[in-house]
């Protein structure tokens, strides 16, 4: 179930933050489907760049 970012707690935004953090130090390209929600993908993109993608439905990785 997606969340509103009103529905984050600010632990959870912590742990988004420091997910992010994580996997940008990593040299990859990150695809997030609709699961992650827009109020995470918006924060974990501030600090990912273009590491994160979202992926939409009927869409390839080629």
């Amino acid at each position: 179930m997606m969340k509103r970012d009103a529905e984050h707690t600010e632990e959870e935004k912590t742990v988004i933050m420091q997910t992010a953090k994580e996997l940008s130090m990593m040299k990859t390209v990150f695809y997030s489907g609709h699961c992650t929600g827009i109020p995470a993908f918006e924060r974990m993109k501030k600090i990912m760049g273009e590491q994160l993608i979202a992926l939409h439905s009927g869409e390839q990785i080629l």
